[in-house]
């Protein structure tokens, strides 16, 4: 008796499969060939998923970075930079995480950690403006 999934031979009368498993009945009586699994192509010369992945999260972990730093300079716009930072670096930490790359992690969490810093800086002092503002220092 062969099986019907994998073409194993098995004794006579089995219920199931020795090899898979799967209940074997008696209509079986020549084997049946396993399937081959697919080879990659070797003409695909285009590049690899965690390739391209890799690529693009090494270029939001340096953007990050940039931005990062960018966002402490002096000037109300640049909080826009913080807030980037903080998001492209999430999204890198994310996407290298998820494909196993330590490469730019660092760089990453860099940006991440300075666009909080940055964000935390210009709202203390937004915060402090307003307070002396309201309470009629500035005239």
């Amino acid at each position: 008796m062969f099986c019907n999934s994998c073409g194993t031979s098995n004794a006579d009368g089995a219920a199931f499969c020795n090899k898979c498993g799967k209940r074997v009945t008696a209509a079986a009586e020549t084997p049946i060939q396993p399937q081959q699994q697919q080879q990659p192509s070797a003409y695909h010369t285009g590049p690899q998923p965690d390739a391209f992945n890799k690529e693009v999260a090494l270029q939001k972990a340096n953007r990050a970075f940039l931005f990062g730093c960018l966002s402490f300079i002096p000037g109300y716009g640049l909080i826009f930079f913080a807030f980037y930072a903080l998001f492209s670096g999430l999204s890198a930490k994310g996407l290298l995480a998820s494909i196993n790359v330590e490469e730019g992690m660092q760089k990453a969490k860099r940006g991440i950690l300075f666009s909080i810093i940055s964000i935390c800086v210009h709202g203390v002092v937004w915060l402090v403006c307003m307070i002396l503002l309201l309470s009629g220092v500035f005239g």
